[in-house]
């Protein structure tokens, strides 16, 4: 269904860059690969085009339309002709005080009362910030770590920049914590700018809160430890925040704005793709020291000119209270949502998945059920047979079924998309592709309908029984 990409031979990339008929292609386009949910995607809505009622629970879409108040606002834009000519670079000014406000208000206890308009940076959706922020921290050959199990277009960005990039462990609840965080840039960059590792010194740290694909969030104190390391060994640390304010646990929720406004060694970056329910409108923004807004308006104006007009100023009305009350109904039934897709899981005895306290995934590893990467070839049957070790190849602890290998995560995700027409994603996406951890796990993904998650997870589950995974792993 999604073709996998093969890599090239030593040979070839010593031969240099790429080359496809007469086009010669960059050479970092070899370390660029698909992203597989949009692929699974694509046969999804092919199955829906051709009538089949396909529950999709693979793309982190919501599937309600912006707040009222915006589309209203877009509307009469568009009604009345209005010229939706060039803004700002940076952004338009009521948007970007409109955001700082909400820090102001949200996140008062974490300096968020020191957020101005200032520090904002308006960008067309998150993935232009971050096409921005890499190409202003990072140069060709610098390395950056990544989550072990992350949204994979950091690291594809970043590898088309030319950057390396090292994974940082997850524990046992699909986290990465502090003392992990210290220990891989420990091992990356001294305190002298010497460094014990092949790759050269780690020069930036992207992590996400909540997490995509894990749903793990990090909490004030965890987040205090790991940006204290990144300034010990000089890193930039990046926050992905992209899916704040869906949120599902007791204490409050954090923000790491209070790093860059008292470090300055930070940035924050989020979206109105997500709790806003704005994916098509392409708009996020930045929270930035002041320091980097000239380099930032100075690489938009180039690469972007400006965030798209009409969602900036149609965006302005997001914090109109009833926008507010439109958003916090969302993620109550994300909330009811979550409790569906772990209810379900339960029942099929799939107990390794990640706690998913905030946004709308659960991340599911399946090893102990046979799903994982075949055995290699030249594999004695034992060894096809023995277990992975017990924490796994990034420090996770997964308990697998002494078994053969069944099947890869990429071939369970095809066969119950063509059999019960319910898409859900393979791990492969996530993971570093130098793991094999990517067929062993899928995320299923909870922001549509609550009858579209109820009845996805109903076949799922059945098609999971009927196939007896559960029977087969019993001990």
């Amino acid at each position: 269904m999604w073709e996998q990409t093969r890599c090239r031979t030593r040979r070839e990339m010593d031969e240099g860059p790429i080359k496809r008929g007469r086009l010669r292609l960059s050479a970092h386009m070899e370390h660029v690969r698909p992203f597989y949910v949009m692929e699974v995607m694509r046969r999804a809505n092919e199955l829906s085009a051709n009538g089949f009622d396909v529950c999709h629970l693979e793309v982190g879409q919501p599937s309600t339309s912006a707040p009222q108040p915006v589309r209203d606002e877009a509307a009469r834009l568009l009604r009345q002709n209005a010229l939706l000519g060039y803004t700002s670079a940076l952004g338009v000014m009521e948007l970007r005080e409109k955001i700082a406000a909400h820090y102001a208000e949200h996140f008062p206890s974490q300096s968020g009362q020191g957020v101005m308009a200032d520090n904002i940076c308006i960008t067309t959706g998150s993935s232009g910030g971050f096409v921005l922020l890499f190409s202003a921290l990072f140069q060709p050959g610098d390395t950056v770590g990544l989550a072990a199990a992350t949204y994979p277009c950091y690291r594809n960005t970043l590898k088309t920049l030319g950057c390396n990039v090292v994974s940082i462990p997850l524990d046992s609840t699909f986290r990465v914590t502090a003392e992990a965080v210290e220990q891989v840039l420990s091992l990356h960059n001294a305190q002298n700018g010497t460094t014990d590792s092949s790759q050269g010194p780690i020069r930036g740290l992207i992590l996400s809160s909540p997490s995509n694909p894990t749903g793990a969030v990090i909490d004030q104190g965890e987040l205090a430890r790991i940006y204290a390391s990144c300034v010990k060994y000089d890193v930039f640390f990046v926050c992905d925040e992209i899916y704040q304010g869906i949120y599902y646990g007791d204490e409050p929720e954090v923000s790491a704005v209070e790093h860059v406004i008292e470090g300055g060694q930070c940035a924050v970056v989020n979206s109105m793709s997500k709790r806003f329910s704005m994916p098509g409108y392409r708009l996020g923004w930045m929270v930035l020291p002041k320091e980097l807004m000239h380099i930032m308006e100075r690489l938009q104006q180039n690469l972007y000119i400006n965030p798209p007009t009409l969602s900036q100023v149609a965006s302005v009305r997001l914090w109109d209270p009833e926008s507010t009350r439109e958003l916090e109904a969302h993620t109550q039934r994300y909330a009811q949502n979550r409790i569906i897709v772990l209810s379900a899981l339960h029942r099929m005895s799939i107990h390794e998945s990640s706690p998913a306290h905030g946004g709308f995934y659960v991340y599911v590893d399946l090893a102990r059920f046979g799903v994982r990467a075949p055995p290699s070839q030249d594999n004695h049957e034992d060894e096809a047979r023995a277990p992975i070790g017990q924490n796994g190849e990034n420090g996770h602890h997964v308990a697998v079924c002494e078994r053969k290998w069944r099947l890869t995560a990429s071939q369970l995700c095809q066969r119950v998309l063509e059999e019960t027409h319910v898409a859900v994603t393979p791990g492969v996406d996530f993971e570093d592709p130098e793991s094999k951890l990517g067929e062993q796990r899928l995320r299923i993904s909870f922001s549509r309908s609550t009858q579209e998650v109820k009845e996805g997870m109903r076949r799922f589950e059945k098609w999971w029984l009927d196939n007896n995974f559960h029977a087969e792993c019993e001990p």
